[in-house]
């Protein structure tokens, strides 16, 4: 049995350390879907490199490992938080006030005296050529005084962008 000194242990910091990076990478660097498939590619190979390393004896085999891991794990953050990023809107900026379809998710809780309705939607269509459509927002309206409270739809909705 090897001492537990001279064994490789692998913890999860070796992982969540580099994905935090890859988070914060991200966030300065957004990804499109093309970029984001060769990250995976990557990611994927770094990981089986960093398996087979650490089943091998050669010379620089925890360093292969732990490099491995490392990317892998930063490579698993980027792609994690692109996916979850809404997607980029690329040009020049839009004006503020937009009319749009929304289809409402979810409607948030809120007592009969207050006096606007939030809640979750996705965009089905709007008046900026597309480049809102299939994005998830959230909003908020005012009610009128005793418009009834409607829990789902489509609503075109006219407002401003924040």
């Amino acid at each position: 049995m090897p001492s537990p000194r001279s064994s490789l242990r692998a913890p999860l910091i070796w992982l969540l350390t580099p994905a935090m990076a890859g988070i914060a990478a991200a966030h300065r660097w957004p990804a499109s879907p093309r970029e984001l498939v060769a990250c995976a590619g990557i990611t994927a190979v770094l990981a089986a490199g960093s398996v087979a390393a650490s089943r091998h004896e050669f010379r620089f085999a925890a360093g292969v490992a732990l490099a491995g891991i490392l990317g892998a794990g930063a490579g698993i953050g980027f792609c994690f938080q692109n996916l979850r990023l809404p997607r980029r809107v690329d040009g020049p900026m839009v004006p503020r006030e937009a009319t749009l379809d929304v289809r409402v998710e979810r409607i948030f809780a809120g007592g009969p005296a207050r006096p606007s309705i939030g809640g979750i939607g996705t965009i089905r269509r709007d008046d900026r050529r597309g480049r809102f459509a299939g994005a998830r927002v959230d909003f908020s309206v005012s009610r009128r005084h005793g418009s009834p409270r409607v829990p789902s739809g489509v609503f075109a909705l006219r407002g401003v962008l924040q």
